[in-house]
């Protein structure tokens, strides 16, 4: 974690959201830089220190689910609106579950009950979840709820000793 953190700067452990180490590392630098962009932020995170969940998914998943959030809300932002990012994830008997909600301009376009983009290069972020997910024999629902595109997922610690390891 620390190659990370020397990687990220000073937004790496500029807050303190959870104990675990790389959740909190990840969820600090992209606070830090959604506060940059002016991006209302609410986070309730309770994660404990030793997680049977890899660093390395956790990373993955909470990276990309900001890094979309942020820029849904960045779009928000451009016509004039105000954006807010709101995240809430805790950890019981065995199961970690989250709920992120964030501004988003107009409807997302879904297929199969997951958001698509038609945008070269973009996607990518959201396949990732949804193995991440999957891979821990979780489920996850993408849905829009007013102005807010949220997502609810949750990952199992009890199918750690299955998961099989591969870039997405």
């Amino acid at each position: 974690m620390s190659d990370y953190q020397m990687e990220t700067g000073r937004h790496s452990m500029q807050y303190l959201f959870c104990q675990n180490m790389a959740v909190n590392a990840v969820i600090s630098y992209y606070a830090s830089l959604a506060e940059s962009c002016h991006i209302k932020m609410d986070f309730k995170v309770i994660v404990p220190q030793k997680i049977s969940i890899s660093d390395v998914d956790l990373s993955l998943l909470f990276g990309n689910l900001l890094e979309n959030a942020i820029h849904a809300c960045r779009e928000v932002q451009k016509e004039g609106k105000e954006a807010r990012i709101e995240v809430q994830i805790y950890e019981k008997q065995q199961q970690v579950f989250l709920q992120i909600k964030n501004s988003c301009a107009g409807a997302p376009i879904f297929e199969n009950g997951v958001p698509v983009s038609k945008k070269k290069g973009h996607g990518i972020g959201t396949r990732s979840i949804c193995a991440i997910v999957e891979r821990y024999g979780g489920v996850y629902t993408f849905s829009l709820e007013k102005e807010y595109f949220v997502l609810r997922l949750n990952l199992s610690e009890k199918n750690v000793d299955s998961v099989h390891f591969t870039a997405v």
